[in-house]
C-alpha cells in the first residue's frame, strides 16, 4: 500500500487532491494504466519466448507508453484526455495483436470487450456506447474477409498456440476481474464522498438553524424560511441523492428575499441593470433596496464565502437590514453600517470568538427632494460617473462583522452632489477578481472602470449584455471556471432642476 501511495504521489498533481471527486477519478485512471503496464510487460516476455515479434514490439511499446503517459496528471484538468488516450491506444494494440495471431478466432479477440468496459469506468455511458459500436465494427472487419476465405497468419511458433490461447484468455478473465475491482473501489469511494458531503451539509444546516433561533421571532417570513430549511435537512438525511435539488430550492428562497426588480425598475425608470451570477447556485452576494418617504436606499454586499454558507450569511444580512430600517427607523448611510455591524457581531456571538465571518457592504442613500446622495462603505467601494469622468469613492478599511477588527466600529459618510445626471456602479469584488484571459490573470478593477466609462451612456439593458459577455468571454479565453459570486449593479440618477 505504501508503494502504491508513493507511485500515486509521483504521477498525480496535488491540485487533484483538493477535491475528493477529482482524486478518485485521477486514481482510477492511473490504476488502469498501471494494470495494463503489468500485463503488457508480462506478454512482452511471453511473446519473446514464443517468437511472436509483433506481440513483442506492441506490448513493449504499450508498456513504456503507459508508464510515461500518466505523467500528464502532473498538469491540471487532464483526466479526460488521459482516459481517451487509453481507449485509443489499447484498442489499436488489440487489433494489431488479433491481426497477427489468427484473426477473429484469436484468443486475443475477447480483449476487444475491455475497451468499452474501461470507457464506462473512466469516462461515461456515452463514451462506452461509442466504443462498443467501434469494437463491433472491428469484429465485422475481421469476420467479413475470413468469411470470404481469407486466412490471417499466425505470426509465432504454432506449437505454442494452445499455451498462447490459454494465457490470453486467462489474462482477459483477470483483467475483467480487476476492472470490477477498480469499479467497486471507485464506487465505494464515491459513496463515502457523498456521505461526507451530506454530513457536512447536515452539520452546516444544524448550526445555521441554531444561530437563527433569536431571529425566529422577529419576522414571520423568516419563520417560514426556517421551516423550509428544517424540512430540507430532514430530506437530506433520508435521501442523499437529492442534495442538488435541495440547493436549487434554497436558491429560490434566496431569490425571494431579494428586492423585486419591478420595485427598483419603477424607481429608476428602467435606467438600471443587475448582473447577479452565483458561483454555486446560491450566492454569498446580495443586494437590498427600499423606497422610503423622501429617499431610496440601495445596498450591495459580499459575504464571507460562497455557496451554502455564503447564502445563509446573506440571509442574515437581509434580515438585519430589514430590522434596522423598518423597526429602528434608521436611514443614514453611516448609521446603517454601524447598526448592521452590531447586529451581525451579536447574532454570530463574535465577542465570544465563535465566528470570524463578516461581509463587505456599500450603502447608498439617494434623496428625492434635494440633489445629494450619501455613501458609506465597509471594504466595498462604489463608482459614479458625471460629465464623462469616473470617480471612485473609497470605503472604510474594516468589514461588517468579523472579530479580527474588534467589536467597536464607526463608519464614515461621504456626500455626493447629484445635481448633474449621475451613473452609479456598485457590487462585489467577484467581477474584477475573476481569473481568465490568455495569461490566466484577474480581470482587475481598472478594466471594470474602463468598460463602465466606455458604456455608461448606453441603454442599461445593453450595458448588462456587454458586462455579461465580457466576463464570460474572459473566463472562456482562459479556460477558467467562475471563482467567486459575481454581483454588479448599475443605475442612473437624474436630479437636474432640484435645488
Amino acid at each position: 500500500m505504501k508503494l502504491l501511495n508513493t507511485i500515486h504521489q509521483l504521477y498525480i498533481n496535488s491540485c487533484y487532491l483538493n477535491s475528493k471527486v477529482d482524486k478518485t477519478r485521477a486514481t482510477l485512471v492511473l490504476n488502469s494504466y498501471l494494470v495494463v503496464v503489468l500485463f503488457a510487460f508480462s506478454y512482452t516476455l511471453i511473446s519473446l519466448i514464443i517468437k511472436f515479434d509483433a506481440g513483442f514490439y506492441i506490448t513493449l511499446v504499450l508498456g513504456f507508453a503507459y508508464l510515461v503517459a500518466p505523467f500528464v496528471l502532473r498538469m491540471p484538468d487532464k483526466i479526460g484526455l488521459l482516459a481517451h488516450f487509453f481507449m485509443i491506444t489499447s484498442s489499436i494494440a488489440t487489433c494489431i495483436l488479433i491481426y497477427y495471431s489468427g484473426g477473429l478466432f484469436s484468443a486475443v479477440t475477447p480483449w476487444l470487450a475491455i475497451t468499452p468496459v474501461m470507457a464506462l469506468l473512466l469516462l461515461d455511458k456515452k463514451s462506452a456506447w461509442f466504443w462498443t459500436v467501434i469494437m463491433i465494427l472491428v469484429v465485422y472487419a475481421f469476420a467479413i474477409p475470413q468469411y470470404q476465405g481469407h486466412q490471417f497468419d499466425i505470426a509465432f511458433n504454432k506449437d505454442w498456440i494452445i499455451p498462447f490461447d490459454a494465457m490470453a484468455l486467462s489474462g482477459f478473465v483477470l483483467v475483467i476481474f480487476l476492472c470490477n475491482l477498480i469499479f467497486e473501489t471507485g464506487k465505494n469511494q464515491a459513496m463515502r464522498i457523498v456521505e461526507e458531503k451530506n454530513l457536512q451539509l447536515t452539520e452546516q444546516q444544524d448550526e445555521i438553524a441554531a444561530s437563527n433561533e433569536e431571529l425566529f421571532q422577529q419576522k414571520e417570513e423568516l419563520a417560514t424560511i426556517l421551516e423550509v430549511v428544517r424540512d430540507k435537512n430532514r430530506l437530506i438525511e433520508k435521501q442523499n441523492t437529492e442534495v442538488r435539488s435541495s440547493i436549487l430550492y434554497a436558491s429560490r428562497i434566496q431569490n425571494a428575499l431579494l428586492p423585486i426588480d419591478k420595485k427598483i425598475k419603477g424607481y429608476f425608470k428602467d435606467e438600471f441593470f443587475i448582473l447577479n451570477k452565483p458561483r454555486d447556485i446560491v450566492s454569498g452576494d446580495f443586494y437590498w433596496f427600499e423606497k422610503l418617504e423622501d429617499c431610496a436606499i440601495i445596498v450591495t454586499a459580499d459575504c464571507t464565502g460562497h455557496g451554502v454558507p455564503g447564502a445563509f450569511m446573506s440571509m442574515l444580512g437581509v434580515t438585519g437590514l430589514n430590522s434596522i430600517v423598518f423597526q429602528e427607523g434608521i436611514f443614514r448611510a453611516d448609521k446603517i453600517l454601524n447598526h448592521l455591524h452590531d447586529y451581525i457581531f451579536k447574532s454570530l456571538q463574535q465577542e465570544e470568538g465563535k465566528s470570524s465571518d463578516g461581509m463587505d457592504v456599500s450603502v447608498l442613500v439617494i434623496y428625492d427632494s434635494i440633489p445629494i446622495a450619501e455613501f458609506a462603505g465597509a471594504m466595498n467601494s462604489i463608482y459614479f460617473i458625471q460629465d464623462n469622468e469616473l470617480i471612485e469613492l473609497k470605503a472604510d478599511k474594516k468589514p461588517i462583522g468579523s472579530n479580527h477588527y474588534g467589536k467597536d466600529r464607526q463608519y464614515s459618510k461621504q456626500i455626493i452632489d447629484i445635481s448633474k445626471p449621475t451613473v452609479f456602479y456598485t457590487g462585489s469584488d467577484g467581477y474584477q477578481d475573476q481569473f481568465g484571459g490568455k495569461a490566466g490573470r484577474k480581470f482587475m478593477k481598472k478594466n471594470l472602470k474602463k468598460i463602465a466609462l466606455e458604456q455608461y451612456a448606453q441603454p442599461f439593458s445593453k450595458q448588462k449584455e456587454i458586462f455579461t459577455s465580457t466576463i464570460e468571454n474572459w473566463m472562456k479565453e482562459g479556460e477558467e471556471n467562475q471563482v467567486d459570486d459575481i454581483l454588479l449593479m448599475g443605475f442612473k440618477v437624474d436630479r437636474k432642476g432640484i435645488n
